[in-house]
């Protein structure tokens, strides 16, 4: 192995880590937005419907059994998340991490230079993503 190779994966770590902290600092508000301020109770969705959230919005939300993907126009921005039973958000999957990076690298919201590389290479994004989900101990 390279020292070239070793810090592209410690750079590779570090950008994981980073949009996992985004996507946990944002998720749940766009959870709760979704439910209180357009009304939608994510339960009452049926399974493989796409609902506009509201009608003055872009933003439309897709169900998949316990799984919600929130859109906006052109795919851009917004995230993939899950619930439980009680309505409770589940942490992200590695694919919900990876949609949510390229929802925001769509949006403009990711440095391209950083996070470009980890979209067309998903065997090095499961590397690093495998790799913080072993350091939280999840």
């Amino acid at each position: 192995m390279t020292s070239d190779s070793i810090d592209e994966g410690l750079e590779d770590l570090q950008a994981i880590e980073h949009l996992l902290q985004i996507w946990l600092s944002y998720t749940p508000h766009l959870k709760i937005d979704i439910e209180c301020a357009y009304n939608i109770g994510l339960s009452t969705i049926v399974d493989g419907e796409t609902v506009q959230v509201c009608k003055s919005s872009e933003m439309t939300v897709t169900r998949n059994q316990n799984e919600f993907d929130v859109r906006g126009e052109r795919n851009r921005g917004h995230a993939v998340f899950s619930i439980d039973a009680d309505g409770l958000l589940l942490n992200p999957t590695r694919e919900q991490l990876r949609c949510f990076m390229v929802k925001l690298l769509n949006l403009g919201g990711l440095d391209k230079r950083i996070y470009r590389p980890l979209m067309q290479d998903r065997k090095r994004f499961d590397l690093a993503a495998r790799d913080v989900s072993e350091i939280r101990g999840e």
